[in-house]
C-alpha cells in the first residue's frame, strides 16, 4: 500500500515540475527554478546529497522556497538546517526522510504537508516566538488556523490532541504507532488520511465538534474495534473505514442528521445510502430495508455467502461484491437497471445469479472469473442477449 501511495506521489511531483513552466538549472547536489520575483525555488535534491544546512543562496539567487517532493530521496541525511531567506515548504518535501533533527526559521510561513505521508523527525528546532508555526506536545502546528499539520510522536500509546486546534490535517497521524487518540471538541475536521495504517489503534471517539471526516481518514487501521460518532459529522470522504478489519462497534448519535447505523450498516439516510458495514465476516447478509443505493466496493472480498438485497435499489455499482470468493448466489431485485464493472468479478463460488427484465445495461467485466455461474434470466431479456454474447450459462425464469 505504501508503494502503491509513493508511486502516486511521485507522478504527481514529476508532473508538477514538468507543467511548472521554468526551466530547471543545476548547481552542486541542486535543481533549481528562477520564479518570477527573481528569487530561487529548490526543485530537487540529489540522493547523494551530504549538505545539511540548505543554501540560502543558488545561481547568485536567493533560495526563497523549498518545492515539492525535494527531498524525498535523501534517506540518508539525518539533519537539515534551513536558512531565514526561506519562506514556503512544499508538499511531501521531506516525505521519505526519517531525520534526526530539522531547524525551521521564523520566515517559514507555510510548511503544510512537507513531511507526509511517512517522513519522520525527532527533533524539531523551532523557537517559541515563531509567527507561523509552533512544535508542542509532538505536533507541529499552523497557528494561523490552529491545524496540526504533522505528529511526530510522544511517549506512551495514548495521545491528547492539545484544546485549541481545530483541524488535523491530510496524513497527520498517518503510521502513528498509537493505541488511543483523544480528540477535543475544538477540532472541526479531520484530514484526508489523517489516521491511515494507525494499526495499533484501538478505538477512536468523534467529538461533537467535527462536522468533516476525509476520504480513507482511518484506512487500514486493523487493530480499530469502536468507533463513536458525535451528533454533528454530516460529510464523509469515501472509504473512511476501508480495510478496518477488526472494526466491531460503530456508535453514532441518535441526533446526527445526516448518517444512521441499522443492521451493521452505516448509512446516509439523506440519500438512503449504504457506505460501509462493519463486523459481518461469514453466512448471509440482509441488506436494511429502504437502502436506495450502495457504495462501491462496500462488499468487496468479504466471505459472505449470499447477500439479500433490498427492494428499490437501482444498480449494483462498481465491484461491489468483487473477489466475495464464497459467494454462491444472489437475487438482484426488479427496479435495478445496471449492473457495473467488476461488480461480481472473481467470485469463484457464485453459482446463481437471478437478474431482472428491468437491468437493462451490464458491464462487460462485471461476471469475470465467475466460472460457476448460471443466470437466471426473463426469455428476451437484455440479461439473456448478454449472457448469449459472454458465453454465460442461463436458464429462462
Amino acid at each position: 500500500m505504501k508503494k502503491w501511495l509513493s508511486m502516486i506521489l511521485a507522478v504527481l511531483l514529476v508532473c508538477g515540475s514538468v507543467f511548472s513552466g521554468a526551466m530547471a538549472e543545476e548547481q552542486g547536489f541542486y535543481e533549481y527554478t528562477v520564479k518570477a520575483d527573481g528569487t530561487v525555488e529548490i526543485t530537487s535534491v540529489s540522493r547523494d546529497c551530504t549538505d545539511e544546512v540548505v543554501p540560502s543562496e543558488l545561481g547568485g539567487k536567493t533560495v526563497t522556497s523549498i518545492g515539492g517532493g525535494a527531498y524525498s530521496n535523501c534517506r540518508k541525511l539525518k539533519n537539515i538546517v534551513i536558512p531565514d531567506t526561506v519562506t514556503t515548504i512544499g508538499y511531501y518535501v521531506f516525505s521519505s526522510c526519517n531525520l534526526n533533527s530539522i531547524t525551521i526559521p521564523d520566515s517559514v510561513s507555510s510548511i503544510d504537508e512537507a513531511f507526509c505521508p511517512w517522513g519522520k523527525v525527532k527533533t524539531i528546532n523551532i523557537s517559541r516566538e515563531h509567527p507561523y508555526l509552533a512544535y508542542n506536545n509532538g505536533a507541529l502546528i499552523s497557528k494561523k488556523d490552529m491545524k496540526l499539520i504533522r505528529f511526530f510522536g510522544t511517549s506512551g500509546n495514548e495521545y491528547d490532541v492539545n484544546w485549541g486546534i481545530k483541524t488535523i490535517a491530510d496524513y497527520a497521524f498517518c503510521g502513528a504507532k498509537l493505541q488511543t487518540v483523544n480528540l477535543p471538541d475544538s477540532v472541526t475536521s479531520i484530514g484526508h488520511q489523517a489516521f491511515a495504517e494507525c494499526t495499533t489503534l484501538k478505538n477512536i471517539y468523534i467529538p461533537s465538534g467535527i462536522t468533516y471526516i476525509g476520504t480513507q481518514a482511518f484506512f487500514c487501521c486493523k487493530g480499530l474495534k469502536s468507533v463513536t460518532l458525535g451528533d454533528k459529522v454530516t460529510e464523509m470522504g469515501d472509504g473512511v473505514f476501508d480495510y478496518c478489519d477488526n472494526l466491531k462497534e460503530v456508535v453514532i448519535s441518535e441526533n446526527n442528521p445526516a448518517f444512521e447505523v441499522r443492521n451493521n450498516a452505516v448509512i446516509d439516510k439523506r440519500a438512503n445510502k449504504l457506505l460501509f458495514t462493519y463486523g459481518i465476516k461469514n453466512g448471509v447478509y440482509t441488506i436494511p430495508e429502504g437502502v436506495k443505493s450502495l457504495k462501491d466496493l462496500a462488499f468487496a472480498a468479504m466471505n459472505l455467502t449470499s447477500v439479500i438485497l433490498p427492494e428499490g435499489l437501482t444498480a449494483i455499482p462498481e465491484g461491489e461484491f468483487y473477489r466475495c470468493s464464497k459467494l454462491k448466489e444472489i437475487t438482484i431485485p426488479e427496479g435495478v437497471t445496471s449492473i457495473a464493472g467488476r461488480a461480481f468479478k472473481d467470485c469463484g463460488q457464485l453459482a446463481k445469479v437471478v437478474i431482472p427484465a428491468s437491468v437493462n445495461k451490464i458491464n462487460d467485466s462485471a461476471f469475470e472469473g465467475c466460472k460457476k455461474l448460471i443466470c437466471t434470466v426473463e426469455e428476451g431479456s437484455y440479461a439473456q442477449k448478454y449472457c448469449e454474447e459472454k458465453g454465460i450459462k442461463y436458464v429462462i425464469k
